[in-house]
């Protein structure tokens, strides 16, 4: 009993020995043996970056399987392959040849600087599967990689997660020397350059030539700084390194303005970045231009980007004063009736002058000849701080006599609507030979005097006041009424006299009654008239 007990623990044991191996061999097959593309969402398998002993056993067999295709050391070109790889494992430069004219990938074409490590194997292999993001070992992840055998790929930088924006900016700085596990790391522009380009079946050759890097040399990179989170190369276009600063340009850097004028402290500044946009809403300026004082300033300009790359320029403003006063309510033409009343209070009646934004209204003098009949001439003068003068001349009319104003000879209108003023308006004419007439001032009143009589007062003056007056008295002449249509009497009509025979022996008439319609001719035969009747009766 015991030995069958026994057996049957050793019988049980194995089968949980075989699941458990079955379980390392799909989980090892799930890790490192993938063949199929595919882009990580999640992190439920990895590619380890180290050369594990599957992995060294892998890439030798791998090797020596490509190596059988080449001649002579080259390698043939297929037209279905555009490119070849040749990575210098010592150098950390990878070098991309394309097909030469002798029928071999003999002619360099593209350099890229990248991170080997201590397990990156040397030999010829061929690009297999593709992942747009891949998880590697430590819970990292790569950008656009590409395998080129077991557990070895292309890939850029890690990433600490699937975010483009949370990038190894130190690992990134190591780019140029070793630092992976044994994967290739790349820019990303240069991993997706071969994620795009170089497709499966594409030739790696890995070698050492640490004195040659290529026959194109090795690219360089600039460190950035440790806040940076993107790849500056990454050609997406939510990358923040897009938006780098290029260049600052100053159309002028030394400019002069009148004091008091308007100055635009940002025209002629053009900010761009490296995809040659403007980012003018970036810059930064220290520094103020005070326009309405006389003086140099300096304003100092500068641009930053988000990862500390800037650029400062220096323009100089020199604020000048050159131009006098302006003067302001001086009156061009003046009309006056009594030059004894215009005195210098009058002419400087609401003048003042401005000099950029500062109002003047002391200092300001007038001067002019004694006023005559006619035309005078009087001059404005005022300075500025700066000693700038200006001078300004206005006309003086004096002008003592009122218009002549005169009145239509017909007195007489036939209707009430010549009593409106736009018709009375017609019946005169004024003139004036200094100020002028000012017609604006005409007025005119009508009042009735009685019956058809109206008395019309007109009066209007010249530009300096003087009061012209005059009056009129119309008729208003009403056409005689025709006389009256008498209705005519009823006519008396006189009964002519009777034939003497008739007179002689009165005729009795006997009374006739109304017609009431008209005798038709067949009762006219038969009826006879009284005359007849009486006539027949003789």
């Amino acid at each position: 009993m015991k030995q069958n007990f026994k057996k049957h623990i050793f019988i049980g044991a194995g089968a949980v020995l075989c699941v458990v191996l079955l379980f390392v061999i799909v989980l090892t097959t799930g890790v490192f043996g993938q063949t199929s593309p595919i882009e990580m969402n999640s992190t439920n398998s990895s590619t380890n970056e180290s050369g594990t002993t599957t992995g060294t056993k892998e890439t030798k067999e791998h090797s020596e399987k490509v190596k059988t295709e080449t001649e002579n050391g080259k390698t043939p070109v297929n037209s279905e392959l555009p490119y070849y790889i040749s990575v210098n494992r010592a150098a950390n430069c990878v070098t991309i040849y394309k097909a030469g004219s002798d029928g071999y990938y003999s002619l360099p074409y593209k350099a890229m600087i990248c991170s080997t490590g201590r397990d990156t194997p040397a030999g010829v292999f061929s690009i297999s599967d593709k992942y747009v993001w891949r998880l590697l070992v430590g819970d990292v992840f790569g950008q656009y990689a590409s395998r080129i055998c077991s557990d070895i790929l292309f890939h850029s930088v890690p990433y600490y997660t699937q975010d483009k924006g949370d990038l190894e900016t130190a690992e990134y700085n190591k780019l140029g020397t070793k630092a992976s596990l044994g994967c290739i790391r790349l820019k990303v522009e240069d991993c997706k350059w071969i994620y795009d380009n170089c497709p499966p079946g594409t030739i790696v050759e890995i070698y050492d030539d640490e004195a040659n890097p290529g026959p194109l040399g090795k690219p360089t990179i600039s460190e950035i700084p440790l806040t940076a989170k993107w790849d500056p190369t990454d050609p997406d276009s939510r990358n923040p390194w897009s938006f780098r600063v290029k260049s600052l340009t100053i159309s002028e850097e030394n400019v002069t303005i009148e004091r008091g004028s308007y100055f635009d402290e940002i025209k002629g500044i053009v900010a761009t970045n490296s995809d040659n946009y403007s980012i003018n809403d970036s810059i930064q300026i220290s520094g103020t231009v005070n326009v309405n004082k006389v003086g140099t300033y300096k304003l100092t300009y500068t641009v930053e980007d988000y990862y500390g790359g800037s650029i400062s320029k220096t323009k100089t403003v020199k604020v000048v004063d050159t131009v006098g006063p302006q003067f302001v309510n001086v009156p061009s033409t003046l009309y006056w009736s009594n030059p004894a009343t215009l005195t210098k209070d009058v002419l400087l009646n609401g003048v003042y002058a401005v000099d950029g934004k500062d109002v003047i209204k002391s200092g300001i003098t007038v001067t002019h000849s004694d006023f005559v009949i006619g035309d005078n001439i009087v001059t404005y003068s005022v300075s500025d701080s700066a000693g700038n003068k200006t001078t300004y001349q206005a006309h003086v009319y004096i002008d003592n006599t009122a218009p002549v104003l005169t009145l239509s000879s017909n007195k007489n209108i036939s209707d009430h609507s010549e009593l409106s003023s736009e018709s009375l308006a017609t019946r005169i004419s004024v003139s004036d030979d200094m100020s002028g007439v000012n017609m604006s001032s005409l007025s005119i009143t009508a009042t009735q005097t009685g019956g058809n009589l109206y008395t019309i007062v007109y009066q209007i003056s010249d530009y300096c006041g003087n009061v012209a007056t005059a009056s009129e008295t119309l008729t208003l002449i009403v056409p005689e009424t025709e006389p009256a249509t008498q209705t005519p009497e009823p006519a008396t009509q006189t009964p002519e006299p009777a034939p003497t025979q008739a007179a002689a022996e009165p005729a009795t008439q006997a009374p006739s009654e109304p017609v009431t319609e008209a005798p038709t001719e067949e009762s006219s035969s038969q009826n006879s008239s009284p005359e007849e009747s009486e006539s027949s009766n003789n």
